[in-house]
């Protein structure tokens, strides 16, 4: 295994990388450098697997070491960088998936589905949500723990003040096979439930991100085509309307592996296995918008043609449809929305992204090439990012 990416904190001022040679690295965007070195156990010459996540500076990670044995696995680090000393351990049932956190909250996600709740000040649980429970509530079936292939519960948490957690869960819980296709909107200081947005994709979410202020949550599903933008508070005049903007990735299934919002809300960002890194505008006001369908949509159209052309009897269905596809083609719709900026990348390489909070209209991206690249973002008409600085590392 060569470098793996583990990704950026929240503001971008630093990211993580996993050596085969040297172990966790944490470095610094600017100016760019190593910060932190996480040395790999003494006698391990296996492939290196960790899970890391850091807060705004890089005084404090959380380290998953799921190197050797089911029983790291399990295990939580605390780490003080500066220090270089492990200020408390964690252990739990099952093996450890995700962890997420902010200066307040620390999350973890087991591959059992649940998720732990902590104050990360004293490191007192405040919560256990038990995702795969609640469904097994209603189905009647014994309590066992997801296979690591199956599509698990996925979580995002924004930034301090408001510590608002979302998670995935299961909709349909009547049925035997429930896709994880409901958003909970949590607010982890008062463990409290927000909302709940139902069934925002078809099949299972596989990917999520929340924005710094807690106010929105974008989605997208195993297919990866159509990224989904929600309102994650209540609305001012009890309406159901939650759904912001719909952006279409492209034609092709493609796995997402991570979104980011900016931090004043007006672009987000998506990369995943395929070549092109998309930035979509977000609208500058928090309106709800409907999906159009676009069957109901297509038949208007012809139907409206075949009644607004005089002089014929009879016009062909199929001409009909092929014109109303080209009326659709030119309404601009919010479902519609593709990208206003791009960044071509290498097919086979992942990359992880981010937007600097002190570095307006930029995105910073580092990948599993070795590359820390530096990108502006276009402000005048869409197009191409222009890389404005690199470095590489190892």
């Amino acid at each position: 295994m060569g470098l793996k990416v583990l990704g950026f904190n929240q503001d971008a001022t630093c990211f993580s990388v996993i050596s085969p040679n040297k172990g966790v690295t944490i470095y610094n965007c600017d100016p760019f450098g190593k910060c932190f070195e996480l040395e790999k156990s003494t006698g391990n010459e296996g492939q290196l697997d960790f899970l890391v996540e850091m807060l705004f500076s890089t005084s404090l990670i959380a380290v998953v070491d799921k190197t050797i044995g089911a029983s790291n696995r399990k295990k939580l680090k605390i780490v003080n960088t500066k220090r270089k000393t492990t200020i408390c351990e964690l252990t739990f049932p099952h093996e450890i998936v995700d962890v997420i956190m902010n200066r307040k909250i620390i999350c973890v996600v087991l591959n059992s589905d649940q998720i732990f709740v902590y104050d990360i000040s004293c490191m007192k649980l405040l919560r256990t949500i038990d995702v795969r429970g609640e469904k097994l509530k209603y189905v009647h079936k014994p309590r066992t723990a997801r296979a690591i292939d199956e599509m698990g519960v996925k979580v995002a948490l924004s930034s301090d003040n408001s510590s608002v957690l979302c998670y995935s869960s299961f909709s349909n819980l009547d049925k035997d096979v429930t896709p994880l296709n409901n958003i909970v909107v949590f607010d982890a200081l008062k463990c409290e439930q927000i909302k709940v947005l139902p069934a925002v994709h078809h099949s299972n979410v596989a990917c999520i991100a929340c924005s710094s202020d807690g106010t929105l949550v974008a989605t997208a599903s195993e297919k990866g085509t159509l990224i989904r933008v929600f309102k994650t508070c209540s609305n001012d005049d009890g309406s159901n309307e939650n759904l912001v903007s719909e952006f279409r990735r492209g034609s092709r299934p493609c796995h997402i592996d991570e979104m980011k919002f900016n931090d004043d809300n007006t672009l987000l960002a998506c990369v995943g296995a395929s070549d092109t890194i998309h930035i979509f505008h977000l609208p500058s006001t928090l309106e709800a918008v409907g999906t159009i369908d676009e069957d109901d949509l297509l038949h208007q159209s012809a139907g409206s043609l075949s009644s607004s052309i005089t002089g014929f009897q009879h016009i062909s269905k199929g001409f009909a449809n092929r014109f109303g596809k080209m009326v659709i083609s030119k309404i601009p719709t919010q479902n519609q929305q593709r990208h206003m900026a791009y960044i071509k990348i290498p097919e086979n390489i992942k990359y992880r992204i981010g937007f600097p909070k002190e570095v307006p209209n930029s995105i910073y991206i580092c990948g599993e090439d070795g590359n820390y690249l530096v990108y502006s973002i276009p402000t005048d008409e869409p197009g191409p990012c222009t890389l404005t600085k690199s470095n590489t590392f190892d």
